[in-house]
């Protein structure tokens, strides 16, 4: 290939990526929770984009109203602050835990929830969002 013709491609490229930057919303990450025992909810998250991704986080859990529609299910929660990533491709299985320190956790009532995760595109920072649903019977 061409010097000139490398330079103009790389140039076209740098171009492109300003116009056409990674969007949140065109990637694509399955959240799919696993388990539902008692006070600690299991969940799959798989990369389905090109690039590598930070370790998703929980933000919220909702739960879907008489009118189905989501409302936040008012419900503490955490998690242990263990930092990975998922390459394309790949996937990994995390848990929360449901309830706080100060008193105890009785379990999710019946209903149909579903969580929402916030992870980071590695490279450029970009941030995207994905959600899962379950049912608690």
């Amino acid at each position: 290939m061409s010097t000139i013709f490398s330079t103009i491609l790389a140039i076209f490229m740098s171009v492109l990526s300003v116009i056409l930057p990674a969007k949140p919303d065109n990637v694509k990450v399955t959240v799919r929770p696993v388990t539902t025992e008692s006070a600690i909810i299991t969940f799959e998250c798989e990369n389905n984009t090109r690039r590598t991704i930070n370790r998703p986080n929980v933000i919220s859990i909702e739960k879907k109203d008489e009118n189905g529609d989501w409302q936040n299910a008012n419900v503490a929660y955490g998690y242990t602050e263990v930092a990975y990533s998922i390459h394309h491709g790949g996937n990994a299985v995390d848990s929360i835990e449901l309830g706080n320190l100060f008193e105890d956790f009785d379990g999710l009532e019946k209903g149909e929830y579903r969580i929402n995760v916030k992870y980071r595109l590695n490279g450029d920072g970009t941030w995207g969002y994905a959600s899962g649903e379950f049912t608690v019977s």
